[in-house]
């Protein structure tokens, strides 16, 4: 998945001063794909199949290694993982947010 990559843009977001909006903006969204991505790994209702046009013959022999594909996640395995997933996310934007403040007085300091 690419959702690390939002990682870097949200530090990105923080280190070069954007409006606090777009950091806001950008940790909702992170929230809601992974919370989306964790409720289809469960529950398994069509939205990875969508954008590959892929038949069920095809699914299974790629992508599934289980007796009745498409292969689920267990509940407490997904909502796990969207935790910690979550957790990593957050913790990574408070310590950036800590050392972009920490930059910005230092630089003003140095005007």
């Amino acid at each position: 998945r690419t959702w690390p990559m939002l990682v870097v843009v949200v530090d990105a977001v923080l280190v070069c001063r954007l409006p606090s909006r777009a950091s806001f903006v950008i940790i909702v969204s992170v929230i809601a794909s992974l919370a989306i991505i964790a409720s289809e790994e469960a529950f398994r209702w069509g939205l990875f199949d969508i954008p590959f046009g892929i038949t069920e013959h095809q699914y299974r022999s790629v992508n599934c290694d289980c007796s009745d594909p498409p292969c689920t996640k267990h509940v407490v395995t997904a909502a796990s993982t969207f935790t910690m997933n979550i957790g990593v996310f957050l913790l990574d934007f408070y310590f950036t947010r800590g050392f972009a403040h920490g930059l910005q007085k230092e630089h003003e300091k140095m005007e």
